[in-house]
């Protein structure tokens, strides 16, 4: 079976206010929807993505407050962006929290 793509991502992250303030103030992504953890009711399931949904926008995130980084797992997510767009991403990503360090491709 040949991949064609991600539909999303999902990311197990720590504080829900830390998380909600990285993916919309930082990424200027918006929340679009808010669920709660199959896994665990008492914890969200918050969706972000672009303001047209464009596939490959969607980044999801299980917000528990004691999340310790795993082994073996994924680290780090990117965006590809448009030429002529990474001044304004770049702007957005200055704040000392969310550096942007150009990523594999960079």
């Amino acid at each position: 079976m040949q991949t064609h793509g991600l539909h999303h991502v999902t990311a197990v992250a720590g504080d829900p206010r830390e998380n909600h303030r990285g993916y919309t103030e930082d990424l200027g992504l918006r929340l679009v929807r808010r669920t709660v953890n199959v896994d665990d009711v008492t914890t969200y399931h918050l969706y972000y993505g672009n303001r047209t949904g464009e596939p490959g926008t969607a980044l999801t995130g299980v917000p528990f407050a004691d999340a310790h980084p795993g082994r073996g797992q994924a680290v780090a997510t990117a965006f590809a962006v448009p030429s002529g767009r990474l001044d304004h991403r770049g702007d957005r990503l200055a704040a000392p929290k969310a550096p942007a360090d150009g990523g594999v491709d960079g």
